[in-house]
């Protein structure tokens, strides 16, 4: 099972990097983990501030990560990516940016489309808010005491409609 790219979604929380961890242990692949914590933005998005940084942000690195998972695979090496680029498509449709800041993210995004043809399969964590939330206290993490729940259950009702349209080969 080599050259291969899986791509795990979900929202916070949810355990992405756990199955990622899982998965490259069991099936000896290259883990591309998600970056937050290089975000500079970040602490200002969970304060309802910087939308758009944080986005901008965000689509920039999850392309980066993107294209080195596509020369891993390249190199024989199946890979498991933390969250798929394609995920900001929904941060993108439930956050509040303006008219601008939307076709600004979009066009981005559209321009790199293309490189979710590398993915071989997705698989989507979806699971109750209330256990998302549970997990978010335990980890303890100071970046994340202010987050807005509402958001998440938002997140996670988009999420599970927009990546049944994706089609895994």
């Amino acid at each position: 099972m080599n050259d291969k790219i899986i791509g795990i979604a979900g929202a916070t929380g949810s355990g992405k990097t756990t199955l990622v961890s899982q998965l490259c242990d069991r099936y000896n692949a290259a883990p591309i983990y998600e970056e937050w914590e290089d975000n500079p933005y970040l602490v200002d998005f969970y304060n309802s501030k910087s939308f758009f940084e944080n986005q901008m942000w965000f689509i920039k690195n999850d392309i980066t990560r993107m294209q080195r998972a596509i020369d891993l695979s390249s190199k024989e090496q199946m890979v498991v990516i933390d969250k798929i680029f394609l995920q900001n498509y929904t941060f993108i449709s439930i956050t509040d940016f303006n008219d601008n800041e939307k076709k600004i993210c979009f066009d981005l995004l559209n321009n790199y489309v293309h490189l979710s043809n590398h993915i071989d399969l997705v698989i989507n964590i979806s699971i109750a808010e209330e256990e998302i939330l549970r997990r978010i206290k335990n980890r303890n993490r100071d970046i994340e005491l202010n987050l807005n729940f509402e958001w998440f259950q938002k997140f996670q009702k988009f999420q599970k409609n927009y990546l049944n349209i994706i089609i895994v080969k």
